[in-house]
């Protein structure tokens, strides 16, 4: 699918016939806040989207051209691995325009736990190539 992934995910939750309220209860979430992220007006913070994602059914995926697909949620506490073999932090920094600091503070504070944005991860992931995608739980385990 070509839709960005906040358009996926409400196409499923309709699908199955989840409504905002019943979604909402289920993640401990507000009303507003599943309505944002079914509209693409905020950019959700990942842990949570992940559970909504698992709630519909779905799973985030990292996925490249020519390699297997890896669920987020297997390498989210260290990122990282995904971009060290194919581009330095410098690179990065350079192709993101901001400081290698700047990369490694982000990777750190994913190793220490902390919870970006969904933006903030797909803009990072996408600076060496990579995309986020939507799949069913049962597809897009990495061998």
């Amino acid at each position: 699918m070509n839709q960005p992934i906040h358009q996926q995910l409400r196409n499923i939750r309709r699908q199955l016939a989840i409504t905002q309220p019943h979604a909402a209860d289920q993640l401990g979430v507000t009303l507003w806040t599943i309505s944002t992220w079914d509209s693409g007006r905020y950019s959700p913070r990942i842990h949570p989207y992940i559970r909504y994602a698992t709630l519909l059914g779905r799973q985030l995926i990292i996925t490249r051209q020519g390699a297997l697909p890896t669920p987020l949620t297997d390498v989210l506490p260290d990122l990282a691995q995904v971009r060290r073999p194919r581009i330095r932090t410098r690179d990065l920094a350079q192709r993101r325009n901001v400081r290698a600091h700047t990369i490694t503070a982000f990777e750190r504070r994913l190793a220490a736990g902390s919870n970006p944005t969904l933006a903030d991860i797909q803009t990072y992931l996408r600076g060496f190539d990579h995309d986020l995608q939507i799949t069913p739980l049962t597809q897009g385990r990495a061998a």
